[in-house]
């Protein structure tokens, strides 16, 4: 790193020559193929007189720089030449990578900074400026102690919550900053929360360089992916694969053929793959396949492929090779480069030893699993009480906002209040001396006698009108506030419920397979009691959460082509175990008619969902006899439709509709809360179509799913 006085110096004069030590340095660790590409480089830079081509050559030179020092070199020596010939866009793009290569110095950023003052404003150069004081921020934070952050933490609260900016660059900058002040105090659905607010914010400005972007979703993704956020994790990663490619494509139009951006392709490629669980087998083919094109071309993904297997290991527990992948996570678990994945890893290391059937192997995940999972809960509790102090905080600046804005009406009503006795006080002079000046016009007297009085009813009645708007925006503004709370508090102990109720029953599975033969038999009665109880509490929390997302707007939907059989068989083999109901008096029959496969364009996990529901439905009343689940496809009329029907005790048609509404129980001693129905209806709602009870049908009950099949181009 420059002395800040040399860099500010050389920087004003034009990015000077880069000291000899520097250059040795860099130059060691080339290889010598490198060595004699970047001599030949500058052989034909000091041989070109044409600004157009020494510009060309020097960008060539910072492309295949293999370190920051040699790309630092490079920016100096390219900055001059295009603030010569005022090549604003330009400049602003190498002061840029400026800012990025120097994000430690505040000495230098300053230098950047004043830099990028003096070229005209337009969207690029407020982009930079706000990449800049973006990576300031991060230094900022990185310097600071607990005590420090936490007060930078309250500050950045109370004026984004009390005056929000509303420039959307000042608004971003700020939400940038609490984002990574809240990540440094915890990872909750608060932080989530604004990420997916800046996520937003950023998507929607004017940002034609990409490098605001890029180091937003550089920190993001990450972070979605190690929280089990796999779709935002994914649709993130995405989001920068667009912007590589249309980086590419302009460095390309430039002639910089160099530039390629290989490795960060391969860093989107193995993080989506890390989220395998939410994507297509095609799309996991795809980005295996574009791993192992850029390994064959790129040296640093080649070997990043060989020391760091973990893109190796995803794809290996995506497709079932459960062999393949133990022996990789076994000889990756250790690595170093994996350590802030090592539970990711642990976990996928109990699904394959489970799949392998490698017992020993098993135990010993669970067990540090189970011993890393208590200190994860511990850490969740310390995060989840930083972030009820952070929800406090910002309730109470809400409650000052609204204390001091009741105290502003206050004040406004006074001044009326006087005004009005003034106008009072008036008036009654002026009717004193109307009474003096015409007190024999009788006729004037009752004229000005009507307005007073009309004029003090009407004033009664304005200040009234206004307590009660006044009282009732209070009463609204606690309600929010309260309903707010409430939604948090909900999310918040649903998902912290689901971890502890799977990890109960999958350890006591394991106890009963770790014990002796002669003791299984008698231990595995207790295990599926409590594996049964844990499906029935797992359901109650997916119910609940499903309510919310639908209720609250959250909900998304994922359309692809997907087998009718396959939709079919999820939901019965996720009601009955292998398919089949337990009891032995009841039969599950599917496609009674024979039909063949058909190939749909929708949410297959949302249309399961229903079907489950129904199915369950259909399993609780009837306790002899049949229950059939079959489907139809109408291409003319674009819909599929599905019916489950059973044998049990039906349903009569005056309480059609009331089934589907939230907590409704016509038997009170079945079991459940009387939500299947209603997730059904609203779920059905969610993809454009509608289920309802067949009301003509009198063996039992018969619910229709009827979904649209979009048009797809």
């Amino acid at each position: 790193m420059f002395r800040i006085s040399i860099f500010i110096v050389v920087f004003l004069l034009g990015f000077g020559a880069v000291r000899a030590s520097n250059q040795d340095r860099a130059s060691d660790s080339l290889s010598e193929a490198g060595r004699q590409f970047i001599d030949s480089l500058e052989t034909t830079l000091r041989t070109t007189t044409s600004a157009p081509d020494s510009l060309r050559l020097l960008y060539d030179l910072f492309d295949v720089a293999p370190n920051e020092n040699m790309k630092d070199h490079a920016l100096r020596r390219i900055y001059p030449l295009v603030k010569a010939a005022n090549m604003h866009d330009v400049m602003l793009e190498v002061l840029t990578q400026g800012a990025n290569i120097h994000y430690q110095n505040d000495s230098i950023l300053s230098t950047i900074e004043k830099e990028l003052l003096t070229i005209s404003p337009s969207d690029k150069q407020r982009e930079a400026l706000l990449f800049l004081h973006m990576r300031r921020i991060g230094q900022k934070l990185a310097d600071a102690d607990d005590k420090e952050h936490m007060k930078n933490l309250s500050e950045i609260i109370k004026v984004y919550t009390i005056s929000t900016p509303d420039d959307p660059f000042e608004r971003a900058e700020m939400l940038y900053a609490l984002c990574i002040n809240l990540g440094r105090a915890s990872h909750g659905e608060l932080l989530k929360t604004y990420i997916d607010k800046l996520v937003a914010l950023t998507d929607s400005m004017p940002l034609p360089m990409g490098a605001v972007r890029n180091l937003i979703y550089t920190r993001a993704a990450p972070y979605f992916t190690i929280n089990g956020c796999h779709k935002d994790a994914v649709e993130i990663d995405k989001k920068m694969l667009n912007i590589i490619d249309s980086l590419v494509t302009s460095y390309r139009a430039q002639g910089r053929i160099y530039r390629l951006m290989d490795t960060y392709r391969y860093a989107c490629y193995r993080r989506m793959l890390c989220n395998y669980k939410v994507l297509s087998p095609l799309e996991i083919e795809h980005f295996n396949n574009e791993i192992n094109n850029l390994a064959q071309k790129n040296a640093r993904v080649r070997n990043d492929l060989q020391n760091n297997e973990r893109a190796s290991i995803f794809y290996a527990m995506a497709t079932k090779q459960w062999d393949k992948a133990l022996a990789a996570i076994k000889r990756q678990i250790e690595n170093p480069t994996n350590k802030k994945y090592r539970n990711y890893l642990l976990n996928e290391m109990l699904v394959a030893a489970q799949n392998t059937g490698d017992r020993p192997t098993q135990l010993a995940a669970a067990m540090e699993l189970v011993e890393n999972l208590k200190s994860e809960l511990e850490d969740q509790s310390s995060n989840r009480y930083r972030e009820l102090q952070v929800l406090y905080d910002i309730v109470e600046l809400k409650d000052q906002n609204v204390a001091l804005a009741a105290s502003q009406n206050a004040t406004r009503n006074k001044h009326k209040n006087m005004l009005l006795m003034a106008g009072a006080a008036i008036s009654i002079v002026l009717l004193a001396m109307v009474f003096l000046l015409l007190y024999q016009t009788a006729k004037l007297k009752r004229i000005a006698e009507h307005r007073r009085n009309a004029s003090l009813k009407f004033h009664r009645e304005r200040d009234e009108l206004y307590n009660k708007l006044h009282i009732q925006q209070k009463k609204c503004e606690a309600a929010e506030t309260s309903d707010s709370l409430k939604t948090d508090l909900l999310n918040n102990v649903s998902h912290e419920i689901k971890t502890p109720i799977a990890a109960i029953a999958e350890y006591s599975r394991l106890i009963v397979d770790c014990i002796p033969n002669e003791q299984q038999n008698y231990l595995n009665r207790f295990a599926k009691i409590i594996e049964q109880n844990n499906k029935i509490v797992t359901r109650l929390v997916d119910d609940v959460l499903d309510i919310n997302d639908m209720e609250s707007g959250t909900a998304h939907l994922h359309y692809e082509p997907t087998s009718i059989f396959n939709i079919c068989n999820l939901a019965i083999f996720s009601v009955f175990e292998k398919g089949c109901p337990q009891n032995p008096k009841l039969s599950m029959v599917f496609n009674r008619q024979g039909k063949e496969d058909q190939t749909i364009d929708t949410d297959s996990s949302r249309v399961a969902q229903i079907l489950v529901n129904l199915l369950s439905n259909a399993e609780k009343f009837t306790p002899i006899g049949k229950i059939f689940l079959d489907f139809d496809v109408d291409r003319n009329a674009g819909v599929a439709r599905f019916y489950v029907e059973d044998t049990g005790r039906g349903i009569t048609a005056n309480v059609a509709e009331k089934i589907f509404e939230r907590f409704i129980k016509l038997d009170p001693h079945s079991p459940g809360c009387g939500l299947g129905l209603y997730i059904a209806r609203m779920t059905a709602n969610l993809l454009g179509g509608k289920v309802f009870l067949d009301t003509s049908y009198h063996k039992g009950a018969r619910f229709i799913l009827e979904i649209p099949l979009p048009n797809r181009i």
